[in-house]
């Protein structure tokens, strides 16, 4: 078993045009990001678009990009529990399909009297986001070698930068051409379209489930209380009897596929002290 895993950590790292091509699990996740991005830059540009033409207020506007900003800031200890102990296929696919419900009710402002279900629409629909991502970069290790997660790392970063340029271009093209509302009915299909890539991905089963007290542990750092229990406690002690010291958040740690934020913030916090 050790000779096996020395062998795989030697392996060479994959290329790029590799990757997408052998694993079709993270093929599948990566053309959901793609298709997902794209609504997401389609949705921003049209609702600023909206708000700018309903009131003729930069504070409207800027109140949007405000409520973007600060949903899944506000979402984020509890995302995160839940992306390290939940299935994360299936919060994805969850989160993918509310966002798209959500998205189609931006079709119901229509003058400036309307404005706070805009806002009310970007809040949910962001908070949903805070869900998405972290359990997007939390899967990354589910459904990679090890010798691929980099290039999935990069790739993964790379179709951000790429999509926030395309994206946004083509929301103020198509919001331009044929109206705002069209680019929010592209938007809520983007979703779908997404949840149903990562609806192919295929999982192992995970042996952790969560209960109600998991989301007090995760706001437990956020108070001053970094102390863990059960089963994270368990790999915390692991990773750091080795020494351990992550830079990225989401870590591989020894003996488990997945990674675990809280536990490197529990190592953080206890090497402070």
């Amino acid at each position: 078993m050790a000779i096996t895993q020395d062998r795989a950590e030697a392996a060479p790292p994959v290329g790029y045009g590799e990757l997408v091509r052998q694993n079709h699990n993270f093929r599948n996740l990566w053309f959901g990001q793609i298709i997902s991005l794209l609504g997401d830059w389609f949705n921003l540009i049209a609702s600023a678009a909206l708000i700018g033409e309903l009131t003729h207020s930069g504070l409207a506007v800027g109140s949007l990009f405000v409520v973007r900003m600060l949903a899944p800031f506000l979402i984020s200890p509890i995302a995160g529990v839940a992306a390290d102990r939940y299935n994360r296929k299936w919060i994805l696919i969850i989160t993918d399909l509310v966002r798209a419900v959500v998205v189609f009710g931006f079709l119901f402002v229509r003058e400036a009297g309307d404005l706070w279900l805009l806002y009310t629409l970007t809040a949910i629909q962001l908070g949903v986001s805070g869900f998405f991502f972290p359990a997007r970069n939390a899967i990354l290790p589910d459904i990679v070698a090890p010798r691929e997660l980099g290039a999935a790392n990069a790739l993964s970063s790379a179709t951000w930068s790429v999509m926030l340029a395309l994206g946004a271009a083509l929301g103020g093209l198509v919001s331009g051409a044929w109206g705002i509302q069209p680019a929010f009915v592209i938007d809520g299909f983007t979703f779908f379209a997404s949840a149903w890539f990562i609806w192919r991905i295929v999982l192992a089963p995970r042996a952790e489930l969560a209960g109600p007290k998991d989301a007090r542990r995760g706001l437990a750092p956020i108070c001053g209380r970094a102390a863990l229990s059960g089963p994270a406690r368990r790999r915390a002690a692991d990773y750091a009897a080795q020494g351990g010291q992550c830079a990225d958040s989401f870590v591989r740690l020894p003996g488990h596929p997945g990674g675990h934020c809280a536990t490197d913030f529990y190592i953080r916090r206890r090497r402070r002290h």
